[in-house]
């Protein structure tokens, strides 16, 4: 068996091209599928479910049955003794070997059961399937030479030995730049070349290291440079702090450096303070001043809400609008007899300031009869008087130029 530190050191040797017969191959996969599917299968990961995960033993046993004159090859798993397990498949199977190959030692891994799922993807086109003398139809028996059957054992186990996975499955970054580095396969897509498909997975699962080294690097400097102003700011601290001579701006300098790395490295999301600045920097120090008025949109809140006696006469022109076809304003004049009297703004008399239907009222008459508006607005008025008789509502007293005008709030007032 070969030396760790030597095999870490340099490339696996290949079994020499057409030395020996490779065996014949009964799926018609070509070496573009295989390839495609064992790149899949390492990018997939194992299932964290199933034993793929597991640590356990992969073994190569050699074979001679009394179902075919064939010396087979039997590539599996298990979490037993090696040897307890090839007893055990000679009782069951029946079979007249089954001895373990001296090259392909079975070695407890973890990912063994992945390990075993790769070796036979890459070996699917010498499957072996038939009837075992136990009845079962297996498929981990493989009719193909020793030597390449040995090479692919040992490239898959010794792959899965490096952890490339996390334990739940997921690839390492290190070996998922390496598969995508890997390119396109340049075999024919419709041959099988078991040669190409051998000597490109040996050189992906045996990185020399130059390409290790390079390859950390390139990571550590893709996960860097989004924070390379901390470095910047780490570099420049340190130089301060062991170059430049001590001085009050030297001090002053290297503690806003240290304060802005610490803020930048231990700021989370939804903190208080950073809420704080925010409305600092929106509304300045009012923001946090209980009882000032805040401009929105240019206008304060005294602007927006409507003061208590204006709030009366936009009741009192809601009321009134609501008994005719088309809302007015009403204006509130006080009469002779101090109660309020509502006129329509539009119909005043701008020199006299009187109603033009009222000139048309025969002031001799004692019943003052007037004309059809003014008949409609005493209507109004006599109605609306009779809804707050009615309604009991609450009045207040105002003084308005030495007068006495009574303000009625409609707001509990029920609707007709």
């Amino acid at each position: 068996m070969r030396d760790e530190a030597e095999r870490r050191q340099q490339r696996p040797d290949l079994p020499e091209r057409g030395t020996s017969d490779v065996g014949s191959a009964r799926k018609k996969l070509s070496s573009f599928q295989i390839d495609r599917n064992l790149a899949k299968l390492i990018k997939d990961g194992p299932s964290y479910k199933g034993k793929e995960t597991q640590t356990g033993s992969i073994y190569l046993y050699k074979i001679k049955s009394t179902e075919t004159d064939a010396e087979l090859l039997k590539i599996g798993r298990t979490q037993k003794h090696p040897d307890r397990r090839r007893s055990q498949i000679k009782g069951v199977c029946a079979h007249l070997e089954v001895e373990e190959h001296a090259s392909a030692v079975a070695e407890e891994i973890n990912f063994h059961g992945f390990a075993e799922k790769l070796i036979h993807a890459e070996l699917a086109n010498f499957q072996h399937q038939w009837v075992c003398n136990c009845g079962a139809r297996h498929k981990e028996y493989f009719d193909v030479s020793e030597d390449y059957a040995v090479h692919v054992f040992e490239r898959w186990r010794d792959f899965c030995r490096e952890q490339p996975w996390t334990s739940d499955g997921k690839i390492l970054p290190g070996w998922g730049q390496r598969l995508q580095n890997m390119g396109r396969f340049s075999g024919s897509e419709k041959e099988f070349n078991y040669w190409e498909l051998s000597r490109r997975w040996s050189v992906f699962t045996s990185p020399m290291t130059v390409e290790r080294v390079a390859s950390d690097a390139i990571r550590l400097w893709k996960d860097g440079f989004p924070k390379r102003w901390r470095i910047v700011a780490l570099a420049e601290f340190m130089t301060m702090a062991c170059i430049s001579r001590v001085s009050f701006w030297t001090t002053a300098w290297t503690v806003i450096i240290v304060g802005l790395l610490l803020v930048d490295l231990l700021t989370t999301d939804d903190m208080h303070t950073l809420n704080w600045i925010d409305r600092l920097m929106g509304g300045g120090l009012q923001a946090f001043m209980p009882g000032v008025d805040i401009k929105t949109d240019g206008k304060s809140s005294s602007d927006q809400s409507p003061s208590p006696d204006s709030r009366r006469t936009q009741i009192l022109n809601a009321s009134l609008a609501q008994e005719t076809d088309h809302p007015t304003p009403i204006d509130t004049r006080v009469s002779r007899f101090g109660e309020p009297h509502f006129t329509d703004d539009c119909s005043l008399d701008a020199t006299t300031g009187e109603s033009p239907d009222a000139m048309n009222c025969d002031s001799s008459s004692e019943d003052e009869i007037c004309s059809s508006p003014s008949v409609e607005v005493a209507s109004r008025r006599n109605r609306l008087g009779s809804r707050l008789e009615f309604s009991s509502p609450n009045t207040q007293t105002l003084t308005y130029e030495n007068r006495e005008i009574e303000v009625v709030d409609l707001t509990g007032m029920d609707s007709d």
